[in-house]
């Protein structure tokens, strides 16, 4: 029986470091994603880590019309979040090509920094699973701090709402910032849906 107790803890033990090293080896390939900007060139998340203790990301596609809804929000985010030294990323996932993307960040006047997610790197490992869904990130921690919805816009898909009346990800970033533990970390996101190849 002390055998039996000893191997499966052992198994348990293994099973937990084989997750680690895998969600360690996947963040390093995040890192190695290039950031597009306006302002600079040649850069990577690496550059942005090593600097900044947050990150926001907001994963979007050009073709879905929650993510098409909040546009005007994105430019007064990226302001917002400018003035708070906060790096902001618009992440887009797939096959998108780099025109395409280009042409809807200019239609819309979007001039934030943005990552071209093709592989689902940075998708898998913050366990993205809808446009748009926002992420607070602690850098030095490797931890989301926040996921989910911008604000209660959207109740359902093709259901909106005249006012919104809940910021979700404003509360929790308030929080975060002033040193709250107190706030919901979580709050399901609705969009389309993103399909992470296997």
């Amino acid at each position: 029986m002390r055998y039996l107790l000893f191997a499966l803890l052992l198994l348990v033990v293994l099973s937990v470091h084989a997750q680690n090293f895998k969600a360690d080896s996947l963040y390093r390939k995040c890192l190695e994603l290039k950031v597009h900007s306006e302002t600079q060139k040649e850069v990577t998340m690496q550059d942005y880590v090593q600097s900044d203790s947050l990150a926001v990301f907001l994963f979007v596609t050009t073709d879905c019309p929650v993510c098409l809804n909040y546009v005007d929000y994105i430019r007064q985010l990226s302001g917002d979040l400018e003035a708070k030294q906060i790096p902001f990323f618009l992440v887009f996932c797939g096959k998108n090509r780099f025109r395409e993307l280009n042409r809807f960040r200019k239609r819309y006047d979007l001039s934030c920094d943005w990552v071209d997610d093709s592989h689902f790197m940075l998708a898998k490992y913050l366990e993205a699973t809808t446009f748009p869904e926002i992420f607070i990130f602690n850098n030095q921690q490797k931890a989301v701090q926040y996921q989910g919805k911008i604000d209660n816009l959207f109740e359902s898909v093709g259901k909106r709402r005249k006012i919104v009346s809940e910021y979700y990800f404003q509360n929790a970033l308030n929080a975060i910032l002033t040193g709250q533990e107190n706030y919901q970390a979580y709050i399901p996101p609705v969009g389309c849906f993103i399909e992470i190849p296997e």
